[in-house]
């Protein structure tokens, strides 16, 4: 695993996140063959994608304390759950638009296709 150089603000260092908030800020995602924005997936479906990849991450007291009772995720909040993710190697597929996002779709339906048909 390669290692990430600190931060420095102010002479301080502070370790560097794995996933950017810019990069999830208008990130789109597929979950139950749904095309999804980071930002505004509704808070189960979210949820879902997030066990389906990580079933263990629900160890993660900061994380159960984020899902606990919350009726909606800010985009910080689902930064931090992606960004711990991806610190462990385990991240949720994002695109940077819709279309990306479609055509990956796409792709894979076709890729089914030609396997059911050998």
């Amino acid at each position: 695993m390669r290692r990430r150089k600190p931060r420095v603000i102010n002479n301080e260092k502070y370790p560097s996140a794995a996933i950017t908030f810019e990069q999830i800020a208008g990130a789109w995602f597929i979950h139950d063959q749904q095309i999804y924005p980071v930002a505004s997936a509704p808070i189960e479906v979210f949820r879902s994608a997030v066990l389906e990849i990580a079933p263990e991450y629900w160890g993660n007291a900061a994380a159960q304390e984020l899902f606990k009772g919350k009726v909606q995720l800010d985009s910080v909040d689902r930064w931090f759950i992606l960004d711990a993710l991806a610190e462990k190697q385990c991240t949720l597929q994002l695109y940077k638009s819709r279309e990306q996002t479609e055509q990956a779709m796409s792709d894979q339906v076709q890729m089914d296709q030609a396997t059911a048909a050998l």
